[in-house]
């Protein structure tokens, strides 16, 4: 039965001001189903749109880190001009001339990085220079090509420096994000869940407590019959209305709780709250109350493959090694084998002969002025202070990196424990709830025969009809209990997402 039919009914039954109270709604009705649900929240929820976003923002930062390999093109060009004016010299006694020069340059490179540590520097230049020395002119032009930069590390951050370090740390920080996105996922389907079942349980609570309310007004209305016709006193009948009025409470009471649950399953499940206002959500599934077998060491054994917090540990615990790592070279003293390799060219030109830059070029091909420079530079600092301390300090994570490793086992192990003991208990709950119940039903049925003949007062019927409508309750809470423990159980094993049926898309 929909929940505006039962607060329509219930401003029938309910009398004076209390009826007045409660007014039916005419929202539309939408009925959904679990799986509906949790695909529309992984669709709209706007937690989860957020942190989507800084996952992908952490992976442009690992293709920013990768960039310290990417080599880089500088081209430069540059006109000058000197001169100066003739002048007499008095120490010597003699005029020197006036003299003018001019030159344009071309300077191309190419600088890069390489896994190693080796930093390069390929060059092509050229240059014109032309003038007049006052006693003769020039006309001049060179080129170069080569390596004019190369220096390998052979101790001191060779394969690890700080910018290797920091890409090796954003590699793992990137594995890390998709684990946190993924763990994010499975937190926002498991609130789901457990939305979905307090929304169906807070539907089965509406409608225990208005039966429950029926139940007492009906007696209400026998009673009151009998005592116009002077078989019950009329304290039986002040008795039975203040039972009715009290069960009608609670009915009023259900409905808000309805509804504070049909708010919350729409925060989860709709970016714009707004535009789902105006219509009523009704889950299309009923609770499950039918028992599932569980293995603890299955469950186990899924919770440290899937559970994306234990697998981040393990990242983290990485990161801390390759910082171990650094930490360890910088120790190191710093010892750099550097050298430079490459050919000149050179054609000079004066008054009688004209100088080009395939003249230069010529020298070039011809290698007929080759260079080459080698050697090692070394350095280390006369104290080691700040890297023994950075040491002492990452070995000091690392060691904090494996506690918590442990710590997170033992946290999957309790938590998968605790919830398989949830499943079991609950279960063995609903079927005493259940008996109980029934149990209740016929000793309802009983009483209601008895105070027909005038066995019984009516007061005994009241207590009966708490008695039911205590035990429908708990029985229906036992079965959410039920529910609410298979999902945490699948939370807590990982497997949430593989019974949903959800694959993460790939990161950008």
């Amino acid at each position: 039965m929909r929940i505006h039919r039962l607060i329509l009914c219930a401003a029938v039954l309910a009398t004076g001001a209390a009826s007045a109270q409660i007014k039916p709604t005419d929202r539309p009705v939408r009925r959904m189903a679990l799986s509906e649900a949790v695909a529309q929240a992984l669709q709209s929820n706007i937690g989860i749109s957020i942190n989507r976003l800084t996952r992908d923002m952490v992976g442009y930062d690992l293709k920013a880190a990768s960039a310290i390999y990417d080599p880089v093109y500088t081209f430069t060009m540059v006109h000058s001009d000197a001169s100066r004016a003739a002048r007499f010299d008095p120490t010597t006694g003699i005029n020197t001339l006036a003299t003018a020069a001019q030159s344009d340059s071309v300077q191309n490179s190419i600088t890069g990085y390489a896994p190693s540590g080796l930093t390069y520097t390929l060059g092509l230049n050229f240059a014109h220079s032309f003038g007049d020395r006052g006693f003769s002119t020039f006309d001049d032009y060179t080129a170069n090509i080569g390596l004019f930069q190369l220096r390998q590390p052979l101790l001191k951050n060779m394969w690890i420096d700080a910018n290797r370090q920091a890409l090796r740390v954003q590699r793992l920080v990137k594995g890390a994000s998709d684990l946190d996105f993924q763990f994010q996922i499975m937190t926002l389907v498991r609130e789901v869940y457990k939305a979905y079942y307090d929304l169906a349980y807070a539907d089965e609570q509406v409608k225990i407590s208005f039966s429950a309310h029926e139940l007492a007004a009906q007696l209400a209305h026998d009673i009151k019959r009998r005592v116009e016709v002077g078989t019950l006193a009329p304290l039986e009948e002040k008795q039975a209305e203040s039972q009715s009025q009290t069960e009608y409470a609670n009915y009023i009471e259900n409905v808000q709780r309805r509804n504070t649950a049909e708010n919350h399953l729409k925060d989860l499940i709709a970016s714009r709250f707004k535009e789902t206002y105006n219509e009523q959500l009704e889950p299309s599934e009923k609770l499950l109350s039918v028992g599932r077998e569980v293995d603890l060491q299955e469950s186990w054994n899924a919770g440290f493959q899937k559970r994306p917090d234990y697998r981040r540990r393990y990242l983290d615990l990485e990161a801390r090694k390759v910082d171990l790592v650094f930490a360890k070279n910088q120790i190191l003293p710093s010892l750099d084998l550097i050298g430079t390799y490459g050919r000149n060219g050179l054609d000079s030109g004066g008054p009688l002969n004209q100088s080009t830059l395939e003249g230069a070029f010529h020298d070039i091909r011809r290698n007929s002025q080759p260079y080459d420079t080698y050697g090692v530079v070394l350095s280390m600092p006369l104290t080691l202070h700040r890297e023994r301390a950075n040491l002492h300090k990452a070995k000091a994570e690392r060691e904090q990196g494996i506690l918590l490793l442990k710590q997170t086992e033992q946290t999957v192990l309790v938590s998968i424990d605790n919830a398989i003991g949830n499943v079991r208990g609950s279960l063995i709950r609903i079927k005493a709830r259940r008996q109980a119940r029934e149990l209740a039903e016929e000793a309802l049925a009983a009483e209601e025969k008895k105070l027909a003949r005038g066995v019984v007062s009516p007061s005994e019927v009241l207590r009966k009809q708490q008695d039911l409508t205590r035990t429908r309750s708990e029985e229906i809470l036992a079965i959410l209990d039920y529910n609410q423990a298979l999902s945490e159980l699948e939370y807590a094993d990982g497997t949430i997402l593989e019974r949903n049926h959800i694959a993460l898309e790939p990161v950008k």
